[in-house]
């Protein structure tokens, strides 16, 4: 397995100022509503590209997840809609690309010559509260759906999800799902090295023991990202300190004042 870089870290009273002058590059308006004009309550949206073509996929909350695709740049979009048996899931939504769909010639669900999707989202079934991995080989045609990428049985937040695409085949695709859980507040990564069709997983505060005593009861998951080059794992997410942990509320309360930048690496 590859190495997962750990960064915790806590950002308070940080301002960016940006000068309001134009400048060449700069975006200054956006012009494509994604989401249908009846969906008034759409939250959260991801983003994902396919630099193998320029696809752009969306994806976002309301009242379930939701998907688009765009093949002309963010021009216009075609609704990609997962259909679950189990019905409409939280949200907390991801989206990410991943490498070669795993056929030569077309199938009912696989499109050769382009490349896999992937969408995680908090369930509501058939497991409350976990976190189900859905994905597709034809351009969001068809959705295959694993609905116990990550479990926890002290129920999962704030899942993020980062994959490292292989230059072969999606079924080769390094997957993680970083999350937090509603007991102890853990941080917890979920890895598959099989396109999503099955996954580990890892408590990252066990691989550092100064991870536990600084994050152990406060913890809200930020990012996952996979250095395209190395394959590193990077987690990010933010805590208070030991003191603020145990004198001011723990886990979801989040009244402290979060303040603490640290780094750590370990097997992943």
């Amino acid at each position: 397995m590859k190495r997962i870089l750990l960064v915790l870290a806590l950002f308070a009273g940080m301002t960016l100022g940006i000068p309001s002058v134009a400048r060449p590059g700069l975006v200054e308006a956006f012009t494509e509503q994604v989401s249908p004009e009846a969906e008034t309550n759409a939250t959260e949206p991801s983003v994902a590209v396919d630099r193998s073509d320029g696809t752009v996929w969306v994806a976002w909350q309301a009242s379930g997840t939701h998907v688009a695709r765009s093949d002309d740049g963010g021009r216009s979009f075609a609704q990609t809609p997962i259909v679950n048996v189990f019905g409409n899931d939280v949200g907390d939504v991801d989206v990410r690309v991943g490498g070669p769909t795993p056929c030569v010639t077309p199938t009912t669900s696989c499109l050769p010559g382009t490349h896999r999707v992937y969408v995680t989202s908090l369930e509501r079934l058939p497991l409350l509260l976990q976190t189900h991995l859905a994905y597709s080989d034809d351009r969001g045609a068809h959705w295959t759906i694993n609905d116990v990428a990550a479990v926890n049985p002290s129920f999962i937040d704030r899942p993020w999800l980062a994959v490292y695409p292989s230059k072969v085949s999606a079924n080769q695709d390094s997957v993680y799902i970083s999350y937090h859980d509603f007991s102890a507040s853990q941080i917890w990564v979920a890895s598959s090295h099989d396109g999503g069709q099955t996954f580990a997983q890892t408590n990252v505060f066990a691989n550092d023991p100064n991870a536990e005593v600084q994050s152990f009861c406060n913890t809200v998951p930020s990012d996952i990202e996979v250095d395209p080059q190395t394959g590193e794992v990077y987690v990010q997410w933010i805590t208070a300190d030991p003191v603020a942990n145990t004198t001011e509320g723990c886990n979801i309360t989040q009244l402290e004042s979060f303040h603490q930048v640290c780094t750590l690496p370990t097997a992943g």
